[in-house]
């Protein structure tokens, strides 16, 4: 365990020598955050590791990034700037690959990229939490907000929306939305045609679905 957590810490060394170099945070400083980390670290590699102990890792570095984007207001930026960033990337993907079941976690992993502005991550972890859970309602609903009005890609958010009542052609919830989003950004036959979908499979929540075309079909 010694090795694996040592070459963990060694990963980050040189981000760590630019933050001094530079000021941010002083070598004491940095001396207490290798610290702290081998203590993450060991609990980490546990072979039975708990879920607090990676929510715990995290959020300490999340600290850490709060103190750095306070000091680095009138600093050059470097690569290092991401060091924190990239070290709770990490540290949740590692987390999901163990507790790949727990959908608050893939939330908290979304949240984070989208405010990190991770985009590349964003559509990985996007991607991968769908894929474990198809059924999960809230992923979907996320997902497709996130391609619409933070990446601004209509068309994948159109895509999305259609593989989330085609993986769950009886969620009334999925179908609303996806009905509401033709509304706002389709035409009228894109929206008769979705509408038409929604009815063949729920045909019994007519009412409820006209109430959100219902102004677009002039219905």
């Amino acid at each position: 365990m010694a090795e694996i957590v040592q070459g963990i810490l060694e990963d980050t060394v040189d981000d760590l020598l630019d933050i001094i170099e530079r000021e941010i945070f002083t070598e004491q400083e940095v001396k207490e955050i290798i610290k702290k980390r081998r203590t993450h670290e060991y609990k980490l590699n546990r072979v039975h590791p708990e879920k607090k102990h990676y929510l715990a890792a995290i959020q300490y570095e999340l600290s850490l990034e709060e103190q750095r984007l306070k000091r680095t207001k009138n600093t050059k930026p470097t690569s290092a700037d991401r060091t924190f960033v990239k070290r709770v990337i990490s540290l949740f993907q590692r987390c999901t690959r163990r507790f790949s079941e727990d959908v608050s976690v893939w939330k908290e992993f979304i949240n984070f990229t989208i405010r990190s502005n991770s985009e590349r991550q964003l559509t990985q972890v996007i991607s991968k939490a769908l894929q474990l859970h198809p059924r999960n309602e809230e992923l979907w609903l996320i997902s497709t907000y996130v391609q619409a009005y933070i990446k601004k890609d209509l068309d994948a958010a159109r895509s999305l929306h259609i593989r989330s009542v085609t993986l769950n052609p009886k969620n009334k919830n999925l179908w609303k939305h996806y009905l509401k989003f033709e509304s706002e950004h389709g035409n009228p036959e894109t929206l008769q045609i979705s509408l038409d979908h929604a009815l063949e499979n729920l045909p019994q929540e007519k009412d409820f679905f006209m109430q959100e075309v219902k102004s677009k079909l002039n219905t």
